[in-house]
């Protein structure tokens, strides 16, 4: 099947940003890209498989949808409009939540995982996956409060913006400690949402290396406005509030919670 490559992140924090440089390195995302740069073909399985299995504090193991998985990359690839799909992949948010399940699967696969700001994050609109309301959500976000002890019956009364935390912390962690202890540099890379908007063509040319992708593409066309990387004011009390729930993951990533004070850590390899 060529090489396997998952792009994934925390939902709402610009990883349509993914799918513009995995389209610029020549990776082939799917025949149904939505204008979030979302593989569509993928959503409902792997939505499925979060409602099954995201709600337990550690990421799901097992190989129960192996076969459903490698049959859904085989009608992919099958029905694929173009001919070069040797580097193809997907990119949803979702896949943070059973990014062990998809190893398993496609056990040669390499993660790149878009990284952002908690408390950028957090003070941004809610996501699917830190609401109620909607099934992936009613899963995940109780999941998210149990992961670090707190009562979901306090979700109707917490503030959106503590529910996005949560939800960060919760998909975040599991993600790079998984990534970090499990896979290692050679299949697991950390790139900085901040870092992408300062240096897009760097970070094009890191996606090309990781995923062996050659330098035959046309030059890129990804455009980013670096003010949507966002800014707050170190003294809003919401902003110790996000950091009391994801600070100790952030600092792991190179973030404070002052804004002038985070200095984004090298990606793993």
């Amino acid at each position: 099947m060529g090489t396997v490559g998952i792009f994934t992140g925390r939902g709402g924090s610009g990883t349509r940003l993914l799918s513009q440089l995995a389209t610029d390195a020549g990776v082939f995302l799917g025949n149904q890209v939505n204008h979030s740069g979302d593989s569509v073909e993928w959503v409902d399985l792997i939505y499925r498989m979060v409602v099954e299995t995201a709600g337990q504090r550690d990421l799901p193991t097992g190989s129960r949808y192996r076969r459903e998985l490698r049959a859904q990359a085989e009608r992919t690839l099958g029905t694929a409009r173009r001919c070069d799909a040797s580097v193809w992949g997907l990119k949803l948010p979702e896949t943070m939540l059973v990014l062990s399940l998809l190893i398993d699967a496609f056990p040669e696969a390499r993660v790149i995982h878009l990284t952002r700001h908690p408390v950028s994050v957090s003070l941004r609109r809610t996501h699917m996956t830190s609401r109620l309301g909607n099934p992936v959500g009613d899963v995940t976000l109780p999941g998210a409060y149990r992961y670090v002890g707190r009562d979901p019956s306090a979700i109707p009364t917490d503030e959106p913006y503590l529910h996005n935390a949560y939800a960060w912390n919760f998909q975040v962690t599991r993600v790079i400690d998984y990534g970090r202890e499990a896979l290692g540099a050679a299949q697991y890379l950390e790139m900085a949402y901040e870092d992408a908007c300062a240096e897009p063509l760097q970070a094009l040319a890191m996606v090309r290396s990781f995923l062996g992708c050659g330098d035959s593409q046309a030059g890129a066309s990804t455009r980013v406005d670096p003010a949507r990387t966002g800014a707050w004011d170190a003294a809003d009390a919401r902003v110790q509030a996000i950091w009391a729930i994801c600070g100790e993951t952030a600092g792991r990533l190179g973030y404070a919670s002052d804004p002038d004070a985070s200095q984004v850590a090298p990606p793993i390899g």
